[in-house]
């Protein structure tokens, strides 16, 4: 054997030997082959004697040299990356698993063991591969409070694969997926891809109008519109985008004031909002449930998010304006107790005032029946003070009246020297009063009335109209 010594298997120039799947560790290239080899493996580098190989000292020797083989694998590790792995979960077989972590990493053991060992997938070239569901509750079960896992992205690559690769868990890989084991032994350590949850909430008018320009204290100019029910804003007037508060997991919250001339300002003629209870949810928090704009809360005080998101929707949580209808009764009586209605309500029955020798003729917002009448109907979009008005009664004597003509005397049958006839021609018509104030109309058959040759001051003349 000449000291050049063995050759090299993968020498391109001269002897290239490739094995997809399989690689050869340095010092040890070579392995005998035959039942006479005087080693088991052999260095490729360096001289090497025939003695080294059999004894050739006496009979000639054939060695026949393999290439050393070794069949490359992909090592799959797991971690919790900060959540929290079940201890104890049970297959649907029956077989229980135990979980810890040690080193950074998931390990396990099943009935009838003691030791934890790492829980790793081993594959050889070109393998398929399908990784574990983090949340199985049967088999490998790992949560963290406030976060959660995107969809198809359950697994990222944390060293030995492409820096932050995401991984499917449903998904069937080979080995190639994660590293190249044509030539060489791979590990890869993924871990399961946390991402902190989210707390959104996002706001509407409630049939308000936003201000659409406000100036905050620091000279900053905020824009707002709404679109899609939402509440928006922008800084440039240009390019609006929901108004939204974004809050992770137990993070404190305090909600915007609806009213304010620096930021956020929503109106609504006829309402203002409940104090202390300024937002009301409309979706993805407790029904109906309310909110103080003054006080400071949490995310857990709208929805869970300690392993999903959440949106929640809150609305201005108006309430229509009380207005009150004050009475004015101008020397009348009876309407002493003031009325209250809500906005864009009607005022509804009102009261009916007294006084003696006068006809009511109603509310108005003026004095003497000046300015505008308030009804029942009248609709309610501000407080009122309504004035009663007031027509004095025609004052009358106690007697008979003819018509145009008056008669001294209480009666039914007088001799009349200046008959007044009715239409017809038959019959008088006589208005008559016993009190001074009620007149009785009466048409009585041709009777003697007997009436004084002209008035006098004793006699008040009848009004028809009145009548």
């Amino acid at each position: 054997l000449p000291d050049t010594g063995l050759y090299n298997y993968n020498n391109t120039t001269l002897l290239y030997l490739s094995y997809p799947g399989y690689y050869v560790e340095k010092d040890t290239e070579w392995k005998c082959m035959s039942e006479n080899c005087k080693y088991e493996t052999y260095s490729q580098d360096g001289a090497i004697a025939a003695n080294d190989l059999c004894d050739a000292s006496k009979n000639d020797c054939t060695v026949i040299l393999g290439v050393n083989w070794a069949q490359a694998k992909l090592n799959i590790r797991f971690q919790v990356n900060g959540g929290t792995i079940t201890s104890k979960t049970t297959d649907t077989d029956g077989t229980n698993y135990y979980w810890s972590t040690s080193g950074g990493y998931v390990t396990y053991h099943k009935d009838g063991q003691t030791t934890y060992n790492t829980y790793e997938k081993k594959l050889a070239y070109n393998a398929s591969v399908n990784l574990p569901n983090y949340n199985n509750s049967k088999f490998i079960k790992i949560t963290k409070t406030g976060s959660k896992v995107n969809d198809g992205a359950e697994w990222i690559c944390e060293s030995g694969c492409p820096a932050n690769q995401t991984y499917d868990q449903d998904k069937n890989y080979t080995t190639n997926d994660f590293c190249d084991i044509s030539s060489k032994s791979c590990t890869v350590v993924l871990k399961v891809n946390f991402v902190p949850t989210t707390l959104s909430i996002r706001f509407q008018v409630n049939g308000g109008t936003i201000t659409s320009k406000t100036t905050g204290a620091d000279g900053t100019n905020y824009y707002w519109g709404t679109s899609g029910g939402y509440v928006t804003y922008s800084k440039d007037g240009k390019s609006y985008n929901t108004y939204a508060q974004e809050k992770k997991y137990n993070a404190s919250v305090n909600l915007p004031n609806y009213n304010n001339n620096q930021f956020i300002k929503i109106t609504k003629t006829g309402y203002k909002a409940n104090n202390d209870a300024e937002w009301v949810c409309v979706s993805g928090c407790p029904a109906n449930q309310t909110y103080d704009q003054d006080k400071n809360y949490t995310t857990n005080d709208f929805c869970d998010i300690s392993s999903k998101d959440c949106t929640a929707v809150l609305k201005v949580n108006w309430k229509a304006n009380q207005y009150t209808l004050t009475y004015n009764n101008q020397s009348g009586s009876g309407c002493t107790t003031n009325k209250q209605e809500t906005y864009n309500s009607t005022w509804g029955t009102l009261c009916q005032p007294t006084r003696i020798g006068y006809t009511f003729g109603g509310w108005w917002t003026g004095t003497n029946g000046t300015g505008t009448q308030v009804t029942s109907s009248t609709k309610v979009t501000q407080s009122l003070t309504v004035y009663a008005k007031w027509t004095a009664n025609a004052i009358y004597t106690k007697g008979c009246y003819l018509r145009g003509t008056t008669i001294r005397n209480f009666g039914k049958s007088w001799t009349c020297t200046h008959p007044h006839v009715h239409e017809d021609g038959r019959y008088y018509q006589v208005y008559c009063s016993d009190d001074g104030v009620t007149i009785r109309k009466a048409v009585y058959p041709q009777i003697t009335m007997v009436c004084p040759d002209r008035p006098s001051a004793d006699y008040v003349p009848i009004d028809d109209s009145k009548m």
